[in-house]
């Protein structure tokens, strides 16, 4: 079943996704592997959020993988900026960023023209040493002089 999700998490299948959570979740607890597939094929950032809270509230271990999948989901609309604020403070504190999870927050708050918040995530970049790679750079340098570049990867 676990291969299954991961297989359905793959090709974005969130139906068969789902199905076979419930079936796995009859005979074992999911571990936050499958709770990260899920969120990554997830049909929305609300979808997602919702995943990231149960895998929490079931005592999932929250790994940094969990935080970008979510992250990733949030950026993906303009409406969350709080969610998002939320979630990366908490990888922050539980020492999970990654650069990853820094790419997508600054993802989020480039899209809602948040200067403030990019800001707080160059800021953490540079207390936690995280090598940033050029796409990150040049979006937020693009960010500065005005251009709401959304994708990141270079």
């Amino acid at each position: 079943l676990r291969n299954l999700i991961r297989v359905c998490s793959i090709g974005l299948d969130y139906d068969n996704c789902l199905k076979f959570f419930k079936l796995l979740e009859e005979r074992e607890p999911a571990n936050e592997t499958v709770y990260t597939q899920l969120i990554r094929c997830s049909s929305g950032e609300r979808t997602a959020l919702e995943w990231f809270q149960v895998a929490e509230k079931k005592g999932v271990t929250l790994t940094s993988q969990l935080f970008e999948a979510t992250l990733f989901m949030l950026s993906r609309t303009q409406y969350h900026h709080v969610y998002t604020e939320s979630i990366f403070k908490m990888a922050v504190d539980r020492g999970l960023v990654s650069l990853n999870c820094c790419r997508n927050t600054i993802q989020a708050y480039i899209k809602t023209w948040n200067y403030s918040g990019v800001i707080s995530v160059l800021q953490c970049i540079k207390e936690n040493q995280i090598a940033i790679d050029r796409g990150l750079a040049l979006a937020v340098l693009s960010f500065c002089n005005g251009s709401r570049v959304v994708h990141l990867d270079a």
